[in-house]
């Protein structure tokens, strides 16, 4: 499992992290030690009083709430990004925070972590931030930038030294990429402690904060705003809201974040060519993963469906300009019978 807290879940942030810590920690009371050790430099007097007098899993609630607001805190980037870049047409900025758990964490040292849900989960911060795909680092040299960004924040692996005695066990990785053309500088800053859950070699979490900055060109934005565009069916093409049809949603997982908006417009051009009487009423991609969301005949059950999805696919997996470097997962989220 990956970063804990995903998009839906903002509401409550702390409660599937906190329940990871408690149902999966050996040692509940060391794992607690090193969230308070953290959560102490926020407790006053008084909240120090009142957090002897809670039981322990109520404790560790609060204490993990003082733990993150540490973390966001020390998270933040102060200084402007702008000042990497030389802009006379002006710039673009965009700012995102993320707080919660990553389990199992590995040192990323290529495009492919081996904890792949740690890419998976950077990806959707990265996307959710508005920041490109890609970014260009050299004359017509573009790189994955979730992968560059993973592969500096997370250069430590897990942290395996004994933090039950340390005073501050947080620690912090900035990073920054500006593009060669110096139209878009984008600045990460990542802080994070270790808490032992199974073992301190085997089995561990990063109680984290990230808190991304970017400043690019007008022009850059308009261009990646436009390479996520949504491609669907206009509203009266293919199969007719008039039923009985089947709606189902289609996931998509691509190896990289890039391949996900890559193959949009691809999807979008070999499908409707080929299913005229299907209509394709959602087409988009957050981080590695596209959604599809398509209205078919009654004939055409979700089964079927899945396999013409699975053609197309490999159909554009067979241009070599596409640049797709593996066959994705797709399944079947959901479905509904629409009458």
């Amino acid at each position: 499992m990956g970063w804990k807290i995903k998009v839906p879940k903002f509401n409550f942030p702390s409660v599937p992290d906190v329940i990871k810590v408690l149902t999966t920690a050996e040692n509940i009371a060391a794992a607690g030690q090193v969230i308070v050790n953290v959560a102490g430099a926020v407790l006053d007097a008084g909240d120090a009083e009142d957090s002897q007098l809670q039981e322990p899993v109520l404790q560790l609630f609060n204490n993990y709430e003082r733990a993150s607001r540490l973390l966001e805190q020390r998270a933040e980037i102060s200084e402007p990004v702008s000042d990497e870049l030389s802009l006379p047409t002006g710039f673009v900025t965009r700012s995102k925070k993320m707080v919660g758990l990553w389990s199992n964490p590995t040192a990323v040292t290529g495009d492919s972590p081996e904890n792949f849900d740690m890419y998976k989960d950077l990806s959707i911060l990265t996307a959710t931030a508005g920041i490109p795909s890609k970014i260009e680092v050299g004359p017509g040299l573009e790189r994955d930038t979730t992968a560059q960004i993973a592969k500096a924040i997370f250069a430590s692996g897990a942290v395996l030294e004994d933090q039950l005695d340390d005073k501050d066990p947080v620690k912090t990785i900035d990073f920054k990429i500006t593009s060669h053309k110096k139209d878009c500088a984008i600045q990460v800053k990542h802080v994070f402690y270790n808490i032992p859950l199974v073992s301190r070699t085997q089995e561990s979490c990063w109680h984290s904060a990230i808190h991304i900055k970017m400043a690019a060109a007008k022009a850059l934005i308009l261009t990646q705003d436009q390479n996520t565009t949504q491609f669907f069916t206009d509203a009266s093409e293919g199969a007719q809201d008039t039923g009985p049809n089947w709606v189902s949603t289609v996931i998509i997982h691509w190896p990289r974040r890039p391949d996900a908006e890559a193959a949009l417009q691809g999807f979008f051009n070999i499908f409707t060519q080929k299913f005229t009487d299907y209509k394709l009423e959602l087409n988009t991609a957050l981080g590695i993963t596209q959604v599809l969301k398509i209205r078919t005949p009654e004939d055409t059950s979700p089964a079927i469906l899945l396999a013409k999805v699975r053609s197309v696919v490999q159909e554009m997996l067979k241009s070599t300009q596409a640049g797709f470097i593996a066959m994705p997962d797709i399944d079947v989220s959901a479905v509904e019978m629409s009458i």
